[in-house]
């Protein structure tokens, strides 16, 4: 039996009462061994081996064809297509007359997006039985934008940099909404912050 968790999605308009969706607790993470124990399972005439090589094979096969700007479908499972972006370290451009283009040098992937196979879906509600969990209410700072950058310039001029965590820690945030909130305040040159790296070594400096 799967719980599902109540989350409160701050509203588009300010003036508005913030909204709720719904989304399904994570009970356990399943490891690549695991799995592969479940596809092996006497009955189904696949040996861990030969699951472990296939699901090897097939990973790197998904890489080469999607590097090579290929949408990939596996029936029964999905499509998997890469997404891009401006580098971690590169403004977003505009259409402006004026404006700088971008170069390749400045585009890489940044992800991969997954969109399920509806048979998968309707397998996956065949045998799903909800009950309610807990609920997620939006961590709300204490203060403004305004202080929250001014907090953290003052953070950086202290230490140095800043991580993300520094900066949910410093004005009592959600890790999610200070990495939201981080990526428009360095897009801003009057925020007097930009970042620095990207992943996991991404930190924040002073213009």
């Amino acid at each position: 039996m799967a719980k599902y968790i109540k989350q409160e999605f701050k509203s588009i308009n300010d003036d508005s009462e913030n909204k709720a969706y719904y989304r399904m607790e994570t009970s356990r993470r399943v490891t690549m061994a695991e799995f592969i124990k479940e596809i092996s399972t006497p009955g189904y005439g696949i040996s861990e081996a030969t699951a472990k090589q296939v699901l090897s094979q097939a990973a790197t096969s998904l890489a080469r064809l999607m590097a090579h700007g290929c949408a990939v479908t596996i029936d029964g499972i999905g499509t998997f297509k890469a997404t891009i972006g401006v580098c971690e370290d590169k403004e977003q451009d505009a259409f402006a007359e004026n404006e700088p283009q971008r170069n390749a040098q400045s585009i890489e992937v940044n992800g991969v997006h997954y969109r399920a196979d509806k048979a998968l879906v309707k397998a996956v509600r065949s045998q799903c039985t909800l009950e309610r969990g807990r609920q997620s209410r939006i961590k709300r700072s204490p203060y403004t934008l305004e202080e929250r950058i001014s907090r953290a310039i003052a953070f950086i001029e202290e230490h140095g940099y800043m991580r993300t965590r520094d900066y949910a820690n410093l004005n009592e945030l959600s890790l999610s909404t200070a990495t939201v909130e981080l990526r428009k305040v360095r897009k801003e040159e009057a925020s007097g912050i930009r970042a620095i790296g990207r992943g996991s070594s991404l930190i924040y400096v002073k213009r």
